[in-house]
């Protein structure tokens, strides 16, 4: 540590974290009210870093390596942190290794990412302002996406040879202090879902949003052998209760996607409407099958 008359340097901070190790300078003027440092860090457990621990969530494992520094005045601080985390799991399940940078200016906050494994690539850009409310603006893009091994470790009995493959985006606009200032808006591209040797796919994007903590999907259209489906609906998440309507033709094969051990075939004319408590929705009957 060195002192002058207008201000102060440290070299060689040393800070240890989980078993990593991350070294840096800096310097502080107070006369000018200014500063200046950089800061490199790697293999941090992801275990080992509070912010990333979400007890809603599988844990999240991996290790994190980056790189941060900046110049400016305290009045308006400016920094960059550039940033990896490999060996990246949720649960069992592989993220890949995801990489990104975060850019601070003033009171705004820029994000960039990418994450890429052999089954998942997404990537997703915005702004966040660095206020109570923490408004934002953020678009996220998945492409041929693999969602099964994700939505298994939520749904475990889910059948291993059930899987869903999905390309859109997301667009996401309000205060994420506050849930209800929310506004998101999903287009699902492309959609392909098999049921062991039986496939879906949407005919049109997928339209879905959340707004007011109610999630719409407006228009969402499978086509498959057989198979003609229209559904839409809107589940209001904070009474946690369901309103949906399906109508079309359905190959009985999808039920093998979701009922495991059991093999079936035909067509059942489907008008159906599913009302109530998430927990427990009453479901009107599905039309006349033909087995």
């Amino acid at each position: 540590m060195l002192f002058r008359s207008e201000g102060v340097r440290l070299d060689n901070i040393v800070v240890n974290k989980g078993g990593a190790r991350g070294v840096g300078a800096a310097y502080v003027g107070w006369l000018a009210g200014s500063y200046s440092f950089q800061f490199n860090a790697a293999r941090i457990p992801i275990s080992a870093v509070d912010m990333l621990q979400i007890p809603s969530l599988p844990p999240l494992t991996g290790y994190v390596d980056f790189t941060a520094g900046g110049s400016g005045s305290f009045d308006e601080p400016r920094y960059d942190v550039r940033g990896s985390i490999n060996d990246f799991y949720l649960g069992d399940e592989g993220l890949g290794q995801v990489s990104g940078t975060l850019a601070i200016a003033g009171e705004t906050l820029t994000v960039r990412f990418e994450a890429a494994s052999p089954r998942l690539a997404v990537s997703g850009s915005g702004q966040v302002g660095l206020t109570d409310q923490m408004p934002a603006e953020l678009t996220f893009n998945v492409s041929d996406t693999s969602l099964d091994p994700y939505i298994r470790v939520f749904q475990p009995d889910l059948p291993p040879y059930t899987t869903a493959v999905a390309s859109g985006s997301i667009h996401v606009v309000g205060s994420l202090a506050n849930v209800d200032d929310l506004v998101v808006d999903t287009s699902v591209d492309a959609l392909d879902l098999r049921f062991f040797d039986y496939r879906l796919r949407n005919q049109a994007p997928i339209k879905a949003s959340l707004e007011r903590y109610s999630l719409k999907v407006a228009d969402m259209r499978l086509v498959g052998e057989d198979t003609e489906l229209t559904l839409s609906g809107a589940i209001d998440l904070h009474s946690e209760r369901i309103a949906a309507r399906m109508n079309g033709a359905a190959n009985l094969a999808v039920l093998q996607g979701f009922v495991p051990n059991v093999r079936s075939s035909g067509q059942a004319r489907v008008e159906a409407t599913v009302e109530g408590p998430m927990r427990d929705p009453q479901v009107s009957e599905i039309g006349r099958a033909h087995v």
